[in-house]
């Protein structure tokens, strides 16, 4: 991937395992080049060891996608909440838990899954089912390449100067 504003790398004496990204809220991001999204029917799962030090107002983990088709897993959705939602066309789920579950300054296993058979969506916080919500359908394609995937920001919003800033504080 590609490091705006330069998200700064952290061994092992600092990441839990291996090494890790530190983002400091304000700008830093990673992303990916843009591609064609083919759908899935499939499940499949976002998941990641993140270290939260700040619960900013709106903070993304992973974002992959544009408003009509994607996925975000977050760790505050704007109102207290970790989440893991997907958008297919106008259908938006979200799956919530308060982020009080999530100890700041410590790491932990977050997980967003999308169930293609039973088209639900699950959270998941350390290996615990957290939440479950009906799901948006299979997840459609497109023939157009769709938004950049990131890793410490919602890219879109970023883009578009909408809302507010979506910048992760912490290590993933």
């Amino acid at each position: 991937g590609v490091l705006a504003s330069a998200p700064l790398w952290v061994g092992q004496n600092e990441a839990k395992i291996g090494g890790a990204y530190r983002f400091d809220g304000v700008d830093d991001v990673i992303t990916f080049p843009p591609r064609i999204f083919n759908g899935t029917n499939a499940g499949f799962t976002i998941e990641a060891l993140v270290k939260v030090t700040s619960n900013a107002d709106y903070s993304v983990v992973f974002a992959d996608g544009t408003f009509n088709q994607g996925y975000v897993l977050g760790v505050n959705d704007g109102s207290g909440n970790l989440f893991f939602a997907t958008q297919n066309n106008a259908s938006l789920s979200m799956v919530t838990a308060p982020a009080t579950l999530l100890p700041l300054n410590t790491y932990a296993h977050l997980a967003g899954g999308h169930d293609g058979l039973q088209q639900t969506l699950s959270l998941y916080l350390n290996g615990a089912l957290i939440g479950t919500s009906p799901g948006p359908g299979p997840m459609k394609g497109s023939n157009r390449p769709v938004e950049r995937p990131s890793i410490g920001a919602d890219w879109l919003r970023d883009v578009l100067n909408l809302l507010q800033p979506s910048y992760f504080t912490g290590t993933i």
